[in-house]
């Protein structure tokens, strides 16, 4: 039997990515929020889920060298992964990451907080049978 453990997202970064070093390669970490739209009872609402984002070693250097701002668009695919642990209080945690292996800046923020595309992002929105990627 094969398994598939991968995921998709399109969202905004909730803060610069943080990189750490050590001994064996880097780490980039950074949050993205993906937000959908829906009416209830007529009126229009958003729902946000909020993303832990990690890329390792190679990705992470080329992360670090990118000029990623809260709020801009990215796309990131990768599998997720999942952790139990103790925080310093010794409270049972759990943990759920996205391990990145691929990521495509779709825009990023002007000065005046207006969304920039790049070059390579696609423009307008993709119809039923386009992917927008």
């Amino acid at each position: 039997m094969a398994y598939l453990n991968r995921i998709e997202i399109i969202g905004n970064l909730g803060h610069k990515p943080e990189i750490k070093n050590f001994p064996n390669g880097k780490k980039a970490t950074f949050s993205v929020a993906v937000s959908e739209k829906y009416k209830s009872n007529g009126e229009v609402k958003e729902n946000t889920n909020w993303f832990i984002v990690v890329f390792y070693n190679k990705m992470a250097e080329v992360i670090a060298n990118l000029d990623m701002e809260k709020g801009t668009c990215v796309y990131v695919g990768g599998k997720m992964t999942f952790k139990n642990y103790e925080n310093a209080n010794g409270e049972k945690r759990f943990a759920a990451e996205l391990v990145g292996e691929n990521l495509q800046i779709l825009s990023t923020r002007r000065k005046d907080g207006s969304l920039q595309p790049t070059a390579n992002a696609p423009t307008g929105e993709a119809g039923e049978d386009e992917l927008p990627f």
